[in-house]
């Protein structure tokens, strides 16, 4: 699907939904934003089936808590140039639409999408103020290993696990042109999480995930500013909380081989970006979620974001909107730091 194709299907489903008695929606006006920075949110939704958010208020709830949050960025300097949004299925992407932003799915550039005995979309999303120029998904090839942990007789559990086996998962990428930087590339990815002790298959899997989502980016970008992000599902202070930690630990080393001089946010070092009342991991300092940029930026600011949750119009009160906290960084050319 084109660019322009695209902007026609979005304008016809905008008119569809309106006519049909749906919630009418405003469309927002883009202001150009003259800063040298370049801001970047990143969000993983917790869009999984709903046996997977049990207690939690409604995906709808939480994506238009957070759309409400957007619109209040998009005309701000710096506000937000793009966010990289994991798990956004069922009604997340729906919602999302109406932000003022414009929205890019990867499921519309992933071949998969089309076939009838698929089981999860990639669940990506990028939303952006910046003008696109060239979009491409990449499908991570998937590893036939020995999963034990599916003959645990603990089905609840197996179905998570089969679920996110079976996800479609790569890495979505954009060429944008940012005013001041001009060409830049954006990767947004979700890399598979590891789930028990025993469950090193998963490690080795997103080993490899990690690999292609590095080689993959730098080929698409060449030598353009690029940021890339997501959830990761890779923590550099793994080792307080997690048995494998060595293992996981080695991953977020090895990603300065592959993205030598790669910077982030050292303001985030000994965040939490899953510790939210509907995570498991209320008591330790690590981040799954992470956002790097190369080719010539920098990171100059950075945090994480929702701690105290969104207003919520239903529920008259702020919402936690996911499992997942948002990680926020700001870069700039390494030549006007």
């Amino acid at each position: 699907m084109t660019l322009k194709s695209f902007s026609i299907f979005f304008f016809l489903t905008f008119i569809l939904l309106n006519l049909n008695g749906c919630e009418p929606h405003e469309l927002l006006e883009k202001k150009t934003i003259t800063s040298e920075t370049l801001s970047i949110v990143t969000i993983n939704m917790w869009g999984l089936p709903s046996y997977a958010s049990y207690g939690t208020y409604s995906r709808k709830e939480r994506a238009r808590a957070l759309c409400e949050h957007l619109k209040t960025q998009l005309n701000e300097d710096p506000g937000y140039d793009v966010i990289l949004v994991q798990e956004a299925r069922g009604d997340v992407d729906e919602e999302l639409m109406y932000c003022g932003y414009d929205l890019y799915s990867a499921d519309y550039y992933n071949e998969n999408s089309f076939l009838e005995k698929r089981l999860y979309d990639t669940g990506l999303l990028i939303l952006s103020r910046l003008p696109a120029s060239k979009i491409q998904f990449h499908l991570y090839p998937k590893h036939e290993f020995d999963y034990p942990f599916l003959n645990l007789n603990q089905p609840k559990q197996r179905l998570v696990i089969e679920a996110q086996r079976n996800t479609d998962r790569g890495v979505f990428l954009i060429e944008m042109n940012h005013h001041f930087i001009g060409k830049i590339t954006i990767g947004n990815t979700h890399l598979i999480p590891n789930y028990f002790e025993i469950d090193l298959p998963l490690l080795k899997e997103r080993e490899l995930e990690l690999r292609e989502f590095f080689t993959t980016s730098i080929q698409f970008s060449k030598k353009n500013p690029l940021v890339i992000g997501g959830d990761l599902n890779i923590d550099e202070n793994a080792d307080i909380f997690d048995q494998n930690a060595r293992n996981v630990d080695q991953l977020w080393i090895e990603r300065e081989e592959h993205f030598p001089g790669f910077d982030y946010s050292k303001k985030l070092d000994r965040t939490c970006s899953f510790c939210t009342p509907y995570s498991s991991k209320l008591n330790y300092e690590g981040r799954l979620d992470h956002i790097l940029g190369g080719n010539n930026l920098i990171a100059i600011d950075g945090k994480i974001l929702f701690k105290d949750g969104l207003p919520s119009k239903k529920y008259k009160k702020n919402i936690i909107i996911s499992d997942h906290y948002g990680v926020w960084t700001l870069f700039k050319l390494k030549q006007n730091q």
